[in-house]
């Protein structure tokens, strides 16, 4: 495939997260960007609250707070399995999402450069509901596209580089466990 581009890649050393998700995309409508806002605000506060991790302090001894909490996992982990099954998911791509980009690899069709994209990004395994946001197609070469995102209000987009910093902070963790 040709190299399509009009601008570099930003991510440069920008925090990212990197992750096989479901994604979806399509020509953007004329509808006006702020419609996500509310929606992309709720989806992003849950996966927070679902990304976090209560983490017993060394004791061998669960606590009744443990008990429960592993319960309650149980449950949302049944529960989100029952709605995946009622939901039409996109098929999973690897991607890198960055505060003001989004790039992911596609073997299939990809868009062409400068369109504008209404992106659908599934953050976390158990919300079924995705992350929705715009974009303009700034890169496209070997089967990679990246978009810059569109503005989002500054509360989203608070929350979107809350969870980036997150998982970042929880990969290092993990690597440093890993050693």
């Amino acid at each position: 495939m040709t190299n399509q581009t009009d601008e570099r890649d930003d991510f440069g050393d920008a925090l990212a997260y990197s992750a096989n998700v479901p994604l979806a995309w399509k020509e953007s409508e004329s509808s006006p960007i702020d419609i996500f806002f509310e929606l992309n605000e709720q989806c992003l506060q849950t996966v927070l609250n679902l990304s976090e991790y209560h983490v017993p302090e060394n004791s061998e001894e669960p606590t009744a707070i443990s008990v429960i909490e592993r319960k309650v996992d149980i449950t949302l982990q049944m529960v989100s399995e029952l709605l995946r099954t009622t939901v039409d998911m996109p098929s999973i791509k690897a991607i890198r999402l960055g505060a003001h980009e989004i790039s992911w690899h596609e073997p299939a069709s990809l868009p062409v450069l400068n369109a504008e994209l209404d992106l659908e990004i599934y953050l976390h395994d158990l919300y079924p509901k995705p992350f929705r946001v715009r974009g303009q197609v700034k890169t496209i070469n070997d089967q990679q596209c990246v978009v810059g995102l569109a503005s989002q209000s500054d509360d989203i987009q608070q929350l979107l580089e809350k969870f980036i910093f997150l998982h970042h902070r929880r990969a290092i963790a993990l690597a440093k466990k890993g050693e």
